[in-house]
C-alpha cells in the first residue's frame, strides 16, 4: 500500500526584541531611544511562519510473518523567529536589528528538509519444535535526517560601540569534507568593524548541521501462562550501529573553538527487559 500526503500551514509566533536597542545619531554617537533605560525587551506575536511538506508512505506485509513500513518526507519551514519552549520565558532569541524585524526571516531552528523512517517486524518460524523456541519477534526502527540549521554569531560585541550580534558573509562558508574538527569555514565571516553602527549581513540559520543515522533493534518472546498472566522478554539495542551523531557546532566565530563540535547523541545502549502482565 502507497500513500501520500501534502501539507502546507502558515502561523503566528511569538518573538522578543528590544524596543530601546542602541543605535546613532546625526554626530555619529550612540544613543538609545529612551536614554534614561537600558535595554527594554518586548513580546509580540507580529512574527509569522510557514510549513510545507510532502510524504510518501509505503507499507506492505510481505509475508504471514514479516511486515514493513517506509515513509520519505520533504519539508521546508520558514518563520522569522522560532519559539520551541512552549512558553514565554524561555528560547526566545533577541532579533538582530529591532527595527528591522522581517531580517529575521530564515529557516526555523527545526527545519529537517528529508527526513526517512523505516520500520519492519519479522516472527521468524524456526526449524525447532521446542515451546521455547516459538513465537519469537525482531523487529527494528531506523531514522535517516538531515541536520537542523544554525546561525554564525558573535560571542563579544556591545551595541554601544557599533558592532553587531552576527558578523559579514564574506564567502558561503561551507567545507567540502566537514568534520567534527571543522565543520564550517570560520574565516568566511567576519565581525563588523568597532564604531561601524550597523548590523552584520549574515541571515539566520543559514548553514547546515549534521545529519542523524539511527537503527533500534529488538527481540522479543511473549509467554503466556494463561489468558491472564503472560511474561515478555525484551533484548534491544539502540543505536544499534553505534553510528556517531554529532550535534550542532560552536557558532560564535570569533572564539577559537569556532566551527568545532564537542558533543553528539548517545552512543550504541544495549537493554534486557522483563514485564509481566496481568
Amino acid at each position: 500500500m502507497m500513500k501520500s500526503i501534502l501539507l502546507f500551514t502558515f502561523t503566528l509566533a511569538l518573538r522578543k526584541y528590544d524596543i530601546n536597542q542602541a543605535g546613532r545619531d546625526a554626530s555619529n554617537s550612540a544613543v538609545r531611544p529612551y536614554p534614561f533605560f537600558g535595554g527594554i525587551s518586548i513580546i509580540g506575536d507580529g512574527s509569522n511562519s510557514i510549513y510545507n511538506s510532502g510524504q510518501l508512505t509505503v507499507r506492505r506485509r510481505l509475508a504471514k510473518r514479516l511486515f514493513i513500513r517506509a515513509t520519505y518526507t520533504y519539508a521546508k519551514s520558514i518563520d522569522e523567529t522560532s519559539n520551541t519552549g512552549g512558553t514565554i520565558a524561555y528560547n526566545f532569541s533577541d532579533a538582530q536589528d529591532s527595527r528591522n524585524l522581517h531580517a529575521e526571516r530564515g529557516r526555523s531552528d527545526f527545519d529537517i528538509g528529508h527526513t526517512f523512517a523505516a520500520s519492519f517486524i519479522w516472527t521468524p518460524q524456526l526449524p525447532w519444535k521446542s515451546r521455547i523456541a516459538r513465537d519469537w519477534q525482531i523487529s527494528g526502527v531506523s531514522s535517516i535526517y538531515s541536520g537542523a540549521p544554525f546561525t554564525p554569531r558573535i560571542a563579544n560585541f556591545s551595541y554601544i560601540n557599533g558592532e553587531a550580534s552576527r558578523p559579514d558573509r564574506i564567502a558561503k562558508g561551507t567545507v567540502a569534507n566537514p568534520s567534527a574538527d571543522l565543520w564550517y569555514s570560520r574565516i568566511a565571516f567576519t565581525p563588523v568593524p568597532i564604531g561601524a553602527f550597523r548590523f552584520g549581513n549574515s541571515g539566520r540559520n543559514i548553514l547546515d548541521g549534521p545529519g542523524t543515522l539511527l537503527l533500534n533493534t529488538s527481540l522479543s518472546r511473549r509467554f503466556r501462562f494463561d489468558e491472564h498472566w503472560a511474561l515478555q522478554f525484551r533484548m534491544e539495542a539502540l543505536n544499534a550501529l553505534n553510528h556517531p551523531n554529532l550535534l550542532l557546532p560552536k557558532n560564535n566565530v570569533d572564539l577559537a573553538t569556532a566551527g568545532t563540535i564537542k558533543t553528539a547523541k548517545n552512543n550504541r545502549v544495549l537493554q534486557l527487559g522483563l514485564r509481566l502482565e496481568f
